[in-house]
């Protein structure tokens, strides 16, 4: 998955603006969708989020993700409007086992996201207050929705010291509040790379780290996204050892958001997104395609820890299929009022 996570780092970062991102969030989202596909357009889904084929495997991914006792927090959700689309028995009991379904009504679309978005905002215990308004959900089939909540203490609390400067990359300065370990050094995990530093400072209950990447002083941010690969972060993570440093950086709450599609079809899932190439047979009774994936995520990291949440919303339409009509036998062809009454009345028997 790292792999998908700096591909789309790469697409979506833009020199001095804040970012932050749940491709986790992502990944479950289209893993909840990938079990009802068949052919190009689940190959893609799998090949690039890094989700294995198998639906014994994604179900797995899905399963083991939810972690509560150790404070992070999975809800999966699909909503489906019964009566446009029934879903596929088999899909209702695989994905029942990760998700919860509920029939709603996408004709009442302001309702639809009114439940919608309290179901984000339980899961996001308040972090996240909506992801869909009524104009993303109208005229949709089915909505798959992905909510995920972090919180943790450090093992060790920091300290709050202040304002100090905080250099930009554009050379100006801002006077931010930092936390630090403390006067004293502190026994972290650190690494030197080239380029780069990397700090990982534990969390209560040792299942999680909050990780520091920090460039080298002639290295822009802009810079080190553009180099980092997943052989170079595993090689970074390898190369960590418990080290004595006194480590100071700014407390800071980021928010953001966007719509996916534009971006995951760069990356090459392409078919998920188009009428007619869109594979997802084994989902339900009707033929459909994405029509966006909104994301959401917001992070606050402090003295005493960290709280993160992010939600993933993929909205599903239906495919509108024309009918054809080959009139190539004999025929009735009538004139008509508006009420039905028959002006001029055909038999096309033999039209040449």
């Amino acid at each position: 998955m790292t792999d998908f996570t700096l591909q789309f780092l790469e697409k979506v970062y833009q020199p001095g603006k804040n970012l932050v991102f749940s491709p986790t969030s992502i990944r479950f989202c289209f893993g909840l969708a990938a079990l009802g596909t068949e052919g190009s357009t689940r190959v893609q889904i799998c090949n690039v989020l890094g989700l294995p084929l198998d639906d014994k495997e994604i179900l797995r991914v899905l399963l083991a993700g939810n972690d509560s006792a150790k404070g992070l927090n999975v809800a999966n959700a699909i909503y489906v409007d019964s009566k446009r689309a029934t879903l596929q028995d088999l899909y209702r009991m695989t994905v029942g086992r990760a998700a919860t379904i509920e029939n709603i009504d996408f004709a009442e679309a302001d309702n639809a996201a009114y439940v919608i978005n309290k179901m984000v905002r339980e899961a996001t215990q308040g972090m996240i207050a909506s992801i869909v308004d009524a104009a993303a959900v109208q005229n949709a089939v089915m909505v798959l929705v992905n909510a995920i909540h972090f919180a943790r203490e450090w093992a060790e609390k920091l300290t709050l010291i202040g304002d100090k400067e905080f250099k930009l990359d554009d050379g100006n300065t801002v006077k931010v509040p930092f936390i630090s370990t403390g006067v004293k050094e502190r026994k972290v995990l650190y690494a030197k790379m080239a380029g780069y530093q990397v700090v990982s400072l534990p969390y209560e209950g040792g299942n999680f780290n909050g990780v520091l990447v920090i460039p080298d002083d002639n290295v822009s941010v802009a810079k080190m996204v553009d180099s980092l690969t997943e052989s170079g972060l595993q090689e970074a993570w390898s190369a960590l050892r418990m080290q004595d440093v006194k480590l100071s950086f700014p407390k800071f709450k980021i928010n953001w958001e966007n719509e996916l599609s534009t971006i995951l079809k760069a990356l090459g899932l392409i078919d998920a997104f188009v009428p007619g190439l869109a594979d997802f047979r084994y989902m339900c009774d009707q033929p459909l395609f994405v029509d966006k994936v909104l994301h959401k995520a917001v992070i606050e990291v402090d003295e005493d820890g960290t709280r993160a949440a992010a939600v993933t919303a993929m909205v599903m339409k239906g495919i509108s299929i024309p009918i054809v009509i080959d009139v190539n036998r004999p025929f009735l062809f009538a004139v008509t009022g508006k009420n039905g009454e028959i002006h001029f009345l055909t038999t096309v028997e033999n039209p040449s």
